[in-house]
């Protein structure tokens, strides 16, 4: 888990997928990749805690959401 924070506090981009969003770790990663100004991404079935945290959120239960968000995402950002 301590490395999991590192990571988080010092990452650009953070992608939570098919979490619930109400427990602790999930809403800890998430504010400390913000408190890193990083770009945070919620692909879930359902809206979560968390949801209106995340700069973008999208609902899904596919995991075809998440390659192709990652895709136009490579495009948009390399």
């Amino acid at each position: 888990m301590k490395r999991a924070r590192e990571i988080s506090s010092n990452c650009d981009f953070f992608m939570a997928v098919g979490i619930y969003g109400e427990m602790d770790p999930a809403i800890e990663l998430l504010e400390l990749a913000k408190e890193n100004k990083a770009f945070t991404v919620e692909i879930s079935p359902s809206h979560t805690l968390i949801s209106e945290e995340v700069d973008e959120f999208i609902l899904s239960n596919t995991s075809n959401s998440l390659i192709s968000l990652i895709e136009s995402l490579k495009t948009e950002i390399f």
